[in-house]
């Protein structure tokens, strides 16, 4: 998966359609309806200060073996991390119920009418040209999907503070903060923009032979933000950095199952548009000087 946070909000709305399907059958609806009790008595115990009393009454479940879930953080890296990372994503967004910014997902059970409604929706048009979304229902037709979800992520961002550089998209922003991981040899910075909590994370490799593999980047970058220390000193004040622009044409992945709904599997068909620049000339605005030369890291493009 490319954008497993997406992806993760696709499996939710998946799982939240099939539970209420599941509501009118007979032993789901009694297994939800006993939650449901469960939830709200412990709940009521909570609040009324007689938690200890209520407990006695429940018998606990072991979801998943200790070992088996330290085995599974251990192996980040391996074939299928991303796919557990999705699942693990997805409970966390459930758990929490988070609403993503920027994420909507909307299902359906004619699965091809709703992905060529969601492909020729006008408001994505100039972020979605060239990409192949025309054949996407053709594609979703032939395989006799069941159902489906179509999600969409689409964010517009502006650098806190940025400086262009020249003519062909070079860029400077200065760093809102700076970190280590010890399993990382260089520093991950966090550039800031006009939305408070939302940052920029830019996790330097070297050289290109270096870099991971598309298919390992997301757990690799998953493991290195999460090991990640604040430096109190921090060694540079700015990052300079190429425009980007990636445009990713339909694919399509196979997840045989998630640790969320295991007895399933997905087809998942993923497009990008992505830009980074400097974003729009502003009359008027004043020039901000560049920092020092020893201060200031630079990103090759990938």
């Amino acid at each position: 998966a490319r954008n497993l946070l997406l992806g993760a909000a696709c499996l939710r709305q998946l799982k939240s359609a099939a539970a209420a399907a599941s509501a009118t059958g007979g032993q789901s609806a009694s297994l939800n309806l006993a939650r449901e009790a469960a939830r709200a008595g412990l709940v009521r115990a909570l609040l009324s200060g007689e938690l200890d009393l209520a407990l006695p009454a429940y018998t606990p479940v072991q979801l998943q073996d200790a070992a088996e879930k330290e085995q599974l953080e251990e192996r980040g890296h391996s074939e299928g991390g991303a796919d557990r990372l999705l699942g693990r994503l997805e409970k966390s967004l459930e758990t929490s119920g988070t609403a993503v910014p920027g994420v909507l997902c909307e299902s359906s059970e004619d699965s091809t009418e709703l992905v060529r409604r969601g492909c020729s929706d006008s408001g994505y048009a100039a972020a979605s040209e060239g990409l192949g979304l025309e054949s996407l229902p053709d594609l979703v037709e032939a395989a006799s999907v069941q159902e489906a979800v179509f999600g969409r992520l689409f964010v517009t961002l502006d650098w806190h503070s940025v400086r262009r550089l020249d003519s062909v998209g070079t860029l400077e922003v200065p760093t809102h903060a700076v970190g280590s991981c010890p399993q990382h040899p260089h520093p991950i910075f966090y550039l800031g923009t006009t939305e408070d909590d939302v940052f920029v994370v830019i996790v330097p490799c070297g050289d290109k032979a270096k870099a991971p593999s598309e298919e390992a980047a997301f757990c690799f970058c998953t493991e290195i933000v999460q090991k990640t220390k604040p430096v109190e000193e921090a060694p540079y004040g700015a990052v300079q950095l190429p425009g980007i622009s990636v445009r990713d044409a339909v694919r399509t992945t196979a997840i045989s199952k998630t640790e969320v709904m295991p007895e399933s599997s997905f087809t998942l068909a993923e497009f990008c548009s992505l830009r980074v620049t400097a974003g729009r000339d502003m009359p008027g605005r004043l020039k901000q000087e560049s920092g020092k030369e020893e201060n200031i890291f630079r990103v090759q493009r990938p």
